[in-house]
């Protein structure tokens, strides 16, 4: 498999976590990653606008190859579902208008990758991206995450027998 870099994306409304990963060989290598925030005052349309530049000027900088993106989960609260699946949607467009391929992981699916539980929590899905990536900090909870759909993803195509469901 040639090197690449995988950009993972965990979409919120408030908060987009993103991260991206160098995979060389069966070797993720820690490239940036951060937090998008939206402007909370700002109405719906114009916030999905600025998630949609931040993550366009994300990706020119970094030029990954391939985009990993959490698939969305039902909340209790369906207008906190409504939310979560408008900014989904643009980071699904934002790489695909670019011309990037994008692939979704169930939120389950790559906590089991990383921790060997589906039902793992954020300090320990940051807990193993720290460690997987040998930082010396354990990286800000969103953007965790977001290294963690890039993990995933990399051990996916680096073992496309391998499942973790």
């Amino acid at each position: 498999m040639k090197p690449m870099i995988v950009l993972g994306l965990d979409p919120g409304l408030r908060t987009t976590g993103w991260g991206s990963v160098f995979l060389k060989d069966k070797e993720v290598i820690y490239q940036p990653s951060g937090l998008i925030k939206t402007p909370e005052k700002c109405p719906t349309p114009e916030r999905l606008a600025y998630l949609f530049q931040a993550l366009t000027t994300i990706i020119r900088e970094y030029c990954p190859e391939e985009v990993s993106v959490e698939e969305v989960f039902v909340n209790k609260n369906p207008k906190s579902s409504l939310k979560l699946a408008l900014a989904r949607g643009v980071v699904l467009c934002a790489p695909a208008v670019i011309g990037l391929p994008v692939f979704s992981y169930a939120p389950n699916y790559m906590k089991k990758a990383l921790s060997g539980y589906g039902h793992a929590d954020k300090n320990q899905i940051g807990w193993a991206v720290q460690q997987i990536l040998k930082l010396k900090t354990p990286p800000q909870k969103d953007a965790a995450d977001a290294l963690g759909l890039a993990i995933c993803h990399s051990y996916a195509k680096s073992t496309p027998q391998c499942s973790f469901d």
